[in-house]
């Protein structure tokens, strides 16, 4: 649970660098660039005495589940901004968090996880307790009308729950002590794609954006590192619930302790669905 505890703390101090990296930044496709670059740097520092003999006996399934992984990291962003563009933002954040029911239940269907009744219903009360924190108020300002179902959301959903899973599929068949290796190709797959968006963005960076990129990519490893670990210690039915919910938490308390946010009556009944969910997960 230590692991899970730190996976969820460097999440939020990654949303917190982003939250101050909003009004501060340049260039949004340099800091992406740069975050990248950050995380890939420090998972290669992280390999330690790792050789290359350590490494022949798993490097498919590392390099082919990274590639992919990285691949779809760029993707997740892109349909994102776009589907911001055309909902609005808190459609897409609540999709994103959705995205865990896919490792959720792939690993209850695909690797035979078994959750007794109090996991069942900590698993139906997490995505509940997404949906009620995340969607807008009636007539809230900044936010786009919908008059029907926009599929992209879908793919948002389904970009960061597949990207999930492939860390559940590592965790399954991949070699623990390669666990720093795959994160590098992810990251460095990652910065790679991103270097061609950022080109296609019309370029540019300044300080700024390398003291930002630096700022979330060091958080954003470490929680991908404190995640995998998690998966090879806790079943993923608790892992992804507690991990989604947990960050929801602890940045709520975060935005008002250090930005004064206000939380509305529905998102304080989603905070106690998410207490009621993660005692339920933890039982």
């Amino acid at each position: 649970m230590l692991y899970l505890i730190l996976a969820v703390f460097c999440n939020c101090l990654q949303a917190v660098a982003v939250r101050y990296s909003e009004k501060n930044l340049h260039n949004r496709f340099a800091v992406t660039m740069c975050n990248y670059f950050i995380a890939a740097l420090l998972c290669f520092l992280m390999l330690g005495s790792l050789t290359t003999a350590d490494i022949k006996s798993g490097w498919q399934l590392s390099i082919g589940l990274g590639f992919g992984n990285g691949v779809i990291f760029i993707m997740w962003l892109l349909l994102f901004q776009f589907s911001v563009s055309r909902n609005g933002a808190a459609l897409p954040v609540t999709f994103t968090k959705l995205g865990i029911l896919i490792p959720t239940l792939g690993s209850i269907i695909f690797f035979s996880e078994q959750p007794d009744l109090p996991h069942i219903v900590g698993i139906v009360l997490a995505p509940l307790a997404v949906v009620l924190f995340n969607l807008p108020r009636r007539g809230q300002g900044g936010q786009k009308r919908i008059s029907r179902f926009d599929p992209w959301l879908l793919l948002v959903l389904l970009a960061g729950g597949v990207g999930d899973f492939n860390m559940k599929i590592f965790e399954t068949f991949g070699d623990p002590g390669l666990d720093n290796f795959f994160l590098l190709i992810i990251f460095i797959t990652a910065f790679l794609l991103s270097i061609g968006v950022w080109l296609a963005k019309g370029g540019g960076i300044n300080r700024r954006d390398l003291l930002f990129g630096a700022l979330i990519g060091i958080p954003n490893q470490l929680a991908a590192f404190f995640l995998l670990q998690s998966l090879m210690h806790l079943p993923a039915y608790v892992v992804f619930p507690v991990y989604s919910v947990g960050v929801i938490l602890l940045i709520s308390m975060l935005g008002l302790l250090l930005f004064g946010e206000r939380l509305t009556r529905r998102q304080y009944l989603s905070m106690g669905l998410i207490c009621l969910a993660l005692i339920c997960l933890n039982i």
